[in-house]
């Protein structure tokens, strides 16, 4: 028990220090209509290549980082650093089309989702047609209602 509480003090200490040392990467999933096979857009993968433990699995920082809050700025990081590589693409006359980003149900509980996200668009650059966002399946299912509820007070049709 306490070896594990050490691993997992010591994972947290390294994750909170991971965005300052330029550990994490954005990698790029692409998304394909299978009908025509075009490419319809891109999933951003966050990835942490940590400098003595190697590649870290997202299955296990990422359940830290939404246990600790941290997943909040790791989201934020993802959105900034996706949004930039969108706009570059753009702007070189590409059309990678829209970047998927998963977001934790936590970042969309607060308040200030919606004014950060604006805030970080407009830092970027970035048209609101670049983007979707994803909730994975297993966060809402911990509670569907209140998920359901919060998606529709934040994301209006």
């Amino acid at each position: 028990m306490t070896e594990k509480a050490l691993e997992r003090v010591t994972m947290e200490s390294h994750l909170r220090q991971s965005l300052q040392k330029n550990e994490m990467q954005v990698y790029y999933q692409v998304q394909v209509d299978a009908r025509d096979d075009h490419l319809i857009g891109m999933e951003a993968l966050l990835r942490w290549h940590h400098p003595q433990m190697g590649l870290i699995s997202p299955d296990k920082f990422i359940p830290l980082a939404e246990d600790t809050g941290f997943i909040v700025e790791l989201d934020e990081w993802v959105m900034r650093e996706a949004l930039t590589q969108f706009k570059q693409w753009y702007d070189k006359g590409f059309n990678p089309g829209v970047v998927a980003l998963n977001l934790s149900l936590l970042r969309l509980e607060q308040k200030d989702f919606i004014k950060r996200v604006k805030g970080i668009m407009q830092e970027c650059d970035a048209d609101v047609s670049w983007v979707t966002f994803e909730v994975t399946e297993g966060q809402i299912m911990h509670n569907p209602y209140e998920a359901i509820k919060i998606l529709r007070v934040k994301m209006p049709r």
